[in-house]
């Protein structure tokens, strides 16, 4: 008995009256056969550029929380237009539908990278007043 009850020392052997083997002994159950696995997908669902553009939003989502670090950002938002603008173009000369995700992150390195300078404008130009102000005093 195995484990689901049946008697397995018992049990008749499939037979396939129809099949004969290479020796023309009939009867015999005929042997596995390669076959192609079924393809549920068959046709190629990505797109060209996906991977770029999906690269761009994720740079430039990382961009954002690393605002206020000193060259990372601008770095970060460089490669996400870079690669932003390099989906959109395959997108375009593929004549795919809109690159929704290109798009996104083209906005959110543009976003972040005028973030980043308005910051360290701001920020130098604080300190510049910051620094005449002091100067003025005397100290």
């Amino acid at each position: 008995m195995d484990d689901f009850g049946y008697d397995t020392f018992h049990m008749p052997e499939r037979v396939n009256p129809d099949y004969t083997n290479k020796h023309g002994e009939s009867g015999q159950t005929p042997p596995y056969e390669h076959r192609t696995p079924y393809n549920p997908y068959p046709y190629n669902l990505s797109h060209p550029g996906s991977g770029n553009a999906t690269a761009s939003l994720v740079f430039g989502i990382i961009d954002i929380f690393f605002i206020f670090a000193p060259v990372l950002p601008i770095v970060l938002s460089v490669i996400g237009i870079l690669l932003s603008v390099s989906a959109a173009e395959k997108s375009r000369l593929y004549g795919l539908p809109k690159p929704g995700t290109a798009t996104a992150g083209l906005i959110c390195s543009i976003a972040a990278l005028v973030l980043h300078i308005l910051l360290y404008t701001s920020f130098f130009t604080l300190a510049a007043w910051f620094i005449s102000i002091i100067t003025r005093i005397g100290y």
